[in-house]
């Protein structure tokens, strides 16, 4: 399981740990829905949202898309991941909660593939326990997925 710990009080940066060693860093940006993530064995990939209105958000090496993200509604907190041939939903388990739930399948009818979930109650930081057979980039690309549905219900009950 990886566990992701906020790099500070007031970033949505992380740092992802495995059995307490340190595997990926992600870097959020401000003012947009994009990022960098850095694997422990250097790699480094890129995080976007395709456009100001597009519900696509990417993951891509040197230019190489990994895997996708597309939201089905602009009302909805639920993602369909794709990853080669593979087509998984990422969802909220329910409404009113934090956590989200990893489907095999575009409508999330298969085995569930694990959770996302924040540490405690009110806290940010994240336990991602996803199927470990999952690259390590994908289980990234989703916890930076969640990441940004926290980071817009928190600036939504700041305002």
């Amino acid at each position: 399981m990886l566990v992701g710990r906020p790099l500070g009080l007031l970033t949505w940066s992380y740092e992802f740990r495995d059995g307490g060693r340190k595997v990926a860093e992600l870097r959020t940006r401000a003012v947009r829905d994009a990022g960098e993530l850095r694997l422990a064995d250097g790699r480094e990939l890129a995080l976007w949202r395709e456009g100001w209105f597009s519900g696509r958000y990417l993951i891509a090496e040197g230019g190489r898309m990994q895997a996708f993200a597309e939201k089905p509604s602009p009302l909805l907190r639920r993602f369909v991941v794709g990853f080669g041939d593979r087509r998984m939903l990422l969802a909220p388990s329910s409404a009113l909660r934090r956590d989200f739930r990893l489907w095999e399948g575009q409508r999330g009818g298969g085995p569930e593939l694990g959770a996302l979930s924040p540490a405690s109650l009110l806290s940010r930081r994240m336990e991602v326990d996803l199927d470990p057979d999952l690259p390590l980039e994908l289980r990234a690309f989703c916890a930076w997925l969640v990441i940004l549905m926290w980071k817009r219900a928190a600036s939504a009950s700041a305002s």
